[in-house]
């Protein structure tokens, strides 16, 4: 015994079938672009909201997580694995209304969005590294304390942002601020290296 049903998603067919044998229920669920089939074993998608063509979705086949912008048969590997993909009607009601999809389409997030979120560039097929891909580390300043009895520690009573820079807010408060020349460091401020990896290409294992 099985039933089958169909949701609209976009521009896309969400296709669900239901077995039952021997007391045993299974589901499952494909996905199609004008009645023709793109993949089975569908767990998760998204499709832009602003172009109902464009639809990120997970799959175990084939097996690994996808872009496809079906109008102009373009498609991307995301993951080698079916990951997380996010869609705004699925999300807790501490994000409702939030979307994974960047106003202008480039950009969408998935994966697991506490421990490991990524961010792909849609046009460049490149992963964005959230965790270093931004940082650079350049100096500031250098906090003493004549004494040297205590715990000397930055507080935001001495540091402050401004326009995107780290600044000094105010000297010799709490211990002794001093700026130091470039010739004067004993270290050199380095960004880390971590360059966007292409998605293009990945395959299951």
């Amino acid at each position: 015994m099985h039933d089958a049903y169909s949701e609209r998603a976009g521009h896309f067919d969400i296709r669900s079938v239901r077995e039952e044998f021997a007391g045993h229920s299974h589901t499952s669920v494909s996905l199609a672009y004008h009645r023709c089939k793109v993949a089975d074993g569908l767990t998760d998608w998204t499709i832009d909201p602003r172009r109902p063509d464009r639809i990120v979705y997970a799959s175990t086949t084939p097996c690994g997580t996808f872009f496809l912008d079906a109008k102009t048969e373009r498609s991307l590997v995301l993951a080698p694995v079916p990951v997380i993909v996010h869609a705004a009607e699925d999300d807790s009601p501490e994000f409702a209304g939030s979307n994974p999809w960047s106003p202008d389409g480039r950009h969408v997030w998935l994966g697991n969005d506490i421990a490991n979120p990524i961010v792909v560039d849609l046009d460049g097929g490149e992963r964005i590294d959230l965790t270093l891909s931004t940082l650079r580390a350049g100096y500031v300043a250098t906090l003493t304390e004549s004494a040297g009895h205590g715990l000397v520690l930055w507080t935001t009573a001495d540091v402050a942002w401004h326009d995107g820079h780290l600044v000094v807010a105010s000297r010799d408060r709490r211990a002794s601020i001093i700026m130091k020349s470039p010739g004067q460091l004993g270290w050199t401020p380095t960004r880390p290296g971590a360059p966007p990896g292409a998605l293009e290409g990945a395959a299951c294992p």
